[in-house]
């Protein structure tokens, strides 16, 4: 890791992506440094599959470049939404709250990062805001996507339906 004039580790390219999320905001210098070095950086050509049906992962991925491209087949429909730089999606939030058959595709050549969901808790174990944002973040994505499954939504603009989304919740009744 290339230091700075104080000898000071600074972070290499992925690591200055990561510490630029919001979702990161108030970690040490030590606990983005131990982010960076347990992630992964993947590259995806266009078309090839992040996330299917099959299997499961306890991964949180991050797009760095390029698209990916989040799909739920539902009610005879199919429900798309792009994932851009910056944007998270967590596996497990996926599988959890979409159990529908589910994918993730590049839509064009596409870099994400890639985080264990085990180094995430590890990490954000003492940051209560930050594992908070981490995971609203995470499962952000999921609640358009269930609105735009449900039939009663189908023909409603993609903007509205996203405006709807922030400003719902998921809550959960026993």
């Amino acid at each position: 890791m290339p230091k700075n004039w104080q000898g000071e580790e600074q972070p290499g390219l992925r690591g200055q992506f990561l510490a630029a999320l919001p979702v990161f905001e108030g970690l040490s210098p030590s606990e983005l440094r131990e982010l960076e070095s347990n992630s992964s950086t993947h590259l995806l050509e266009p078309g090839e599959k992040l996330i299917d049906g099959e299997g499961f992962r306890d991964l949180v991925f991050i797009v760095l470049a390029g698209y990916l491209d989040l799909c739920i087949q539902a009610n005879q429909n199919n429900v798309s939404l792009r994932l851009m730089p910056g944007d998270m999606i967590g596996e497990a939030a996926l599988r959890m709250y979409l159990p529908r058959f589910t994918t993730v595709i590049a839509g064009q050549r596409s870099e994400i990062v890639v985080i264990s969901g085990a180094t995430l808790d590890s990490i954000l174990s003492a940051r209560i805001e930050a594992r908070s944002r981490v995971s609203a973040e995470v499962s952000r994505h999921l609640l358009l996507m269930e609105l735009a499954a449900h039939p009663m939504f189908c023909e409603v603009d993609p903007d509205l339906l996203s405006e709807i989304a922030r400003n719902s919740k998921f809550i959960v009744v026993n």
